[in-house]
């Protein structure tokens, strides 16, 4: 014969029992959690368009500067195209367009350029090297990542395929 376990409404609750098993159980939500939040972008996960912007002071060929604007495309390929707009107030000042090949290596986006035009037209990008990103968080509302060399953190949203930037 088995036995069968009896719960009665109204029993005495062993307190400690139930404050472990909370306390375990919560022990292993966070754990969970915090394996979900490590786990490395990829490739897939930065496929697409984005957008960015950030204040930053600079010159360009003289031109002075205090903001930038960019477009991103990452295709499956491997390689992609940005567009830098650069804006002092809200004054469009000039532009870069840059092709590259890209990839995600432990929670690393990797950009080199392969090929680079100004206002000058078509330059050699050959010596300049690599740019690295530590990617910090990476969802549907966008990707935070920070410069491995120059420590510059920023933000870029997944936009259309058609989205531009204002001139």
């Amino acid at each position: 014969m088995h036995h069968i376990p009896v719960f009665r409404l109204g029993a005495p609750v062993n307190r400690a029992s139930s404050l472990r098993r909370f306390r375990l159980a919560l022990a292993l939500l966070l754990l969970g959690l915090n394996a979900a939040m490590a786990s490395a972008a990829n490739r897939e996960d930065v496929l697409g368009s984005w957008y960015g912007e950030t204040q930053d002071n600079g010159q360009l060929d003289g031109i002075s500067f205090d903001s930038r604007r960019w477009t991103i495309v990452h295709t499956p390929d491997g390689t992609g195209m940005q567009i830098m707009r650069f804006y002092q107030g809200s004054r469009f000042q000039t532009e870069i367009v840059m092709s590259f090949v890209w990839g995600v290596d432990n929670n690393v986006w990797w950009v080199e350029c392969s090929t680079l035009r100004d206002a000058r037209g078509l330059q050699d990008c050959s010596r300049i090297p690599r740019s690295d990103y530590s990617i910090e968080s990476l969802d549907d509302g966008g990707m935070r990542y920070t410069s491995t060399t120059g420590g510059q953190r920023y933000f870029m949203r997944r936009v259309p395929r058609d989205f531009t930037i204002p001139r």
